[in-house]
């Protein structure tokens, strides 16, 4: 595990279609802590969708308004922190996490495309979906690993992700 890690600061990792989100909401609930999802945050503050951030103002624009998200969210106690499918690219958003435990929600390319649907909103998938998240994946998968305190299986039910992070966490 990272050095100075805080039971208190959780962060979810892993590519889109995860379930970071959703299994972010549900920890948190569990264990009395606060959600925050970088994303929402982002698109938040623009005061429009990621998709549309992407369109008008670059990948380039949107990292950074992720890494700043993240510097937030890392800054406090008592959070589960859902991260976009690629802040691991970065190598501070890397450095940042390392301020949390991080745990990678492993999926495959398959469940992935199944729960990202058509890709609607999605700006970093291409059709075919499934080909996308699979050359996504290949760039990522590594990152996620090693930035990874604990790995788990998401493409179980969401109770049971949740469950199996508590007890590898053993919180």
């Amino acid at each position: 595990m990272h050095e100075g890690l805080s039971p208190g600061r959780i962060a979810l990792i892993g590519i889109m279609g995860a379930g970071k989100t959703r299994i972010g909401e549900m920890l948190a609930g569990q264990l009395g802590l606060s959600s925050i999802d970088t994303d929402s945050s982002v698109a938040q503050r623009r005061g429009r969708p990621v998709s549309q951030i992407f369109s008008e103002e670059g990948e380039a624009e949107f990292r950074r308004l992720e890494t700043q998200a993240l510097e937030e969210a890392v800054k406090g106690e008592g959070v589960v922190i859902a991260c976009g499918g690629g802040i691991v690219e970065l190598p501070r958003n890397r450095e940042l996490l390392q301020r949390c435990t991080v745990v990678y929600l492993k999926v495959s390319p398959e469940t992935a495309a199944i729960r990202c649907g058509n890709g609607a909103g999605r700006p970093k998938l291409r059709s075919p979906v499934a080909t996308s998240i699979v050359a996504l994946l290949d760039a990522r998968e590594p990152l996620y690993e090693r930035t990874a305190d604990l790995t788990v299986d998401a493409e179980q039910p969401e109770d049971d992700v949740v469950q199996q992070i508590m007890q590898g966490l053993q919180l």
